[in-house]
């Protein structure tokens, strides 16, 4: 056990977690927000920082709130219920901000005010519940394989609530498995946060309407969440993913849509490859490139771009770090400028960042 030290916490850093600093070292520490002094005790030490656990609050921030969640820093599904939620968008703001700029290295980026969620609470439509052999269920404490077993969770829909508690009442016991619960009604992939979702659809569509958009290429496309939006806009329009299941279901969906939805797309547009490799063979001009990659971000993204040549893209990321790498790739090789960014809170009291960014050819 390391002595006890205090620290002044300086800034939120992308994974939510506070910065201070002893001895000139940066010290990491989770359920702390800037301003607070705090006791702490290093947990691990690497070469350039040092990772911490909260001891005891000297001086709260006036942004601290008590967390209504009793499982709240034992569970590993939220970071953020001890911060008032109008902190939680500015800190979203901000992460994403300095994530731009210091990975990125995109000077004075614009990011707008993070678009707030319709609920705070209550929002989440599909979770895995873990179980042990000791006929517990629940969430995995935060980088652990441990299961905090619970009654209730806050942030979820009261439906899978109530599964969860069919689940225990069946008293399983030496079992353990996943228990994965889905209240969207949707097959395949879907967004957690439904409402949200909505709202980024039609910011999407809201910036697809004033850039050139007659010839779209999306990316990672899924099951079509965003081809949705984009269809009716585009007069061709092609959209690939490498997920067989999600193809599928798109193309079933396209088939059912009525014929003039259908003007721009035949279900053959829907393929099913990988979208790095397809779009560094696309060579044809193309108006708007769409892409909505997964936390470990498109990278190779670069040479189909310097080939088409997109006269737009608008990029949908859930991961700052990643996006940002990615941006910087685009700037530095294919010449593309940056336009702006606007967060839109996808997940309430967690620190994760969905975004959408636009950048344009020179």
């Amino acid at each position: 056990m390391t002595e006890p030290i205090t620290i002044k916490i300086e800034k939120l850093v992308h994974e939510g977690k506070g910065l201070g600093r002893f001895n000139n070292k940066p010290v990491f520490v989770p359920f702390v927000l800037p301003g607070e002094t705090v006791v702490v005790e290093i947990e691990r030490r690497h070469s350039q920082y040092s990772q911490a656990r909260l001891v005891k609050i000297l001086e709260p921030s006036p942004e601290r709130t008590e967390p209504p969640c009793p499982y709240f820093a034992k569970c590993g599904g939220c970071q953020w219920q001890h911060m008032t939620y109008e902190a939680q968008l500015e800190w979203k703001q901000k992460i994403l901000a300095e994530t731009l700029q210091r990975t990125g290295k995109i000077e004075d980026a614009k990011v707008l005010p993070t678009i707030p969620a319709p609920k705070n609470f209550g929002w989440r439509s599909r979770v895995t519940f873990h179980g042990n052999e000791q006929g517990q269920i629940g969430f995995f404490a935060a980088e652990t394989h441990k299961v905090v077993d619970i009654e209730k969770c806050l942030i979820v829909e009261d439906e899978i609530n109530q599964k969860l508690g069919e689940l225990k009442k069946e008293k399983r016991q030496n079992i353990k498995k996943d228990y994965e619960v889905n209240t969207s009604g949707k097959e395949g992939f879907t967004q957690v946060n439904p409402l949200q979702n909505e709202n980024l659809k039609k910011l999407l569509k809201e910036w697809a309407m004033k850039l050139p958009h007659d010839t779209i290429v999306e990316l990672f496309a899924g099951s079509g969440n965003f081809t949705e939006v984009l269809i009716p806009m585009a007069k061709s329009i092609i959209a690939v993913e490498s997920d067989r299941n999600a193809v599928a279901l798109a193309r079933k969906w396209l088939n059912e849509r009525p014929l003039d939805v259908r003007s721009s797309m035949s279900a053959e547009r829907f393929i099913c490859t990988d979208a790095v490799k397809y779009f560094a063979q696309y060579k044809l001009p193309l108006d708007l490139l769409v892409l909505d990659p997964p936390r470990d971000g498109a990278a190779g993204i670069v040479e189909g771009v310097m080939k088409s040549r997109p006269k737009n893209i608008l990029f949908i990321s859930c991961n700052p770090a990643t996006l940002a790498r990615d941006l910087k790739y685009l700037k530095d090789f294919a010449g593309y400028h940056f336009v702006q960014s606007q967060p839109i809170d996808m997940f309430p009291m967690s620190y994760h960042i969905e975004s959408i960014t636009h950048i344009t050819s020179p």
